[in-house]
């Protein structure tokens, strides 16, 4: 299964694979939480780290461990594995916000959510860490911005990120790329 979704994230970014992530299948709640060292709620089933790693509750674990039913564990895998590749791809994990709202899309997360200008400017202040209140409208501002100017101008603008990528630089590559302001209004009009 996660040779399948590799396929597909090779496909869509236009690359190989350079290494194989390593995927550890866990088996409780408390394992999760031995593992992050702090407790964690019934949503937290997966995670991608250190480079190569992909933590994620086996799926027969899922209903009782989890916000989660089985049929629920291929979506977050893929998730996670948008994660790795993107990593492999920009040798960081920021912007957060594009990090996770292009998981979201790949995997097949869906969201709805009227946008409004309170979630804008958290969505602006998303790049080095993640709020997961944020899902919805990360998702759709990466969604927005792939059918803005289609797939291969998002996917040259996200491999123009490196691990050095500033708030700045990132604001200019952004205007560059999709000739929006990366501001509050930009993106709203973008979400419109």
């Amino acid at each position: 299964m996660s040779s399948r979704f590799c396929k597909e994230l090779e496909k869509f970014w236009g690359v190989k694979l350079k290494y194989e992530p390593i995927i550890f299948l866990l088996k409780s709640r408390e394992e999760i939480n031995t593992i992050r060292r702090q407790e964690t709620d019934d949503k937290l089933v997966g995670w991608f780290w250190n480079k190569r790693f992909i933590f994620i509750l086996a799926p027969d674990k899922f209903k009782k461990e989890s916000a989660f039913l089985k049929e629920d564990f291929e979506v977050i895998l893929k998730h996670e594995l948008s994660h790795f590749f993107f990593y492999m791809i920009t040798q960081g994990n920021v912007p957060a916000w594009i990090d996770e709202g292009l998981a979201c899309h790949l995997a097949g997360q869906k969201y709805k959510e009227n946008i409004n200008e309170a979630e804008i400017t958290k969505l602006m202040e998303c790049f080095y860490s993640f709020d997961r209140q944020l899902f919805a409208i990360s998702s759709q501002t990466v969604q927005k911005l792939i059918k803005l100017k289609g797939k291969n101008i998002f996917v040259n603008f996200v491999k123009n990120f490196d691990r050095h990528i500033n708030e700045k630089s990132f604001k200019k590559l952004f205007k560059q790329s999709f000739d929006i302001d990366f501001n509050k209004s930009g993106i709203y009009k973008l979400l419109k």
